[in-house]
């Protein structure tokens, strides 16, 4: 079972929204791709941050490297790293980063979270 936690903070670290979901038996690399995915379609319903920079980040490299134009992935990835690929361009001022889990406790905690076969939490 796949997991995966989001967590939107503001420019100062403040949390502004957090998520966790269990999103099925996928490879985790297709875990993590939808992760970014969700979390950019989070942000682009809400107009009040869509000209804000935004910073998306995960932990996985190869997903980051995929959508920062180092391919497309495997077949399997190619529609989702197009899509978010797209969706970055609505949000004007966004970019996605590579950051170890280590300095990120709070996105894998909701990732163990949505593990444990939880609902969809968003606060």
């Amino acid at each position: 079972m796949s997991q995966n936690g989001r967590v939107l903070r503001d420019q100062n670290g403040k949390v502004l929204c957090v998520f966790s979901a269990s999103v099925g038996v996928q490879s985790p690399i297709t875990a993590k791709v939808l992760a970014i995915a969700k979390a950019i379609e989070l942000c682009i319903t809400k107009q009040e941050v869509r000209d804000k920079e935004i910073i998306f980040e995960s932990d996985s490299k190869t997903s980051v490297s995929w959508i920062n134009g180092g391919g497309l992935g495997s077949t399997d990835h190619v529609q989702s790293v197009f899509d978010i690929r797209n969706n970055l361009n609505i949000l004007s001022r966004a970019c996605v980063v590579f950051k170890s889990r280590v300095f990120n406790s709070v996105a894998d905690s909701l990732a163990k979270k949505g593990a444990e076969g939880r609902q969809e939490v968003l606060s």
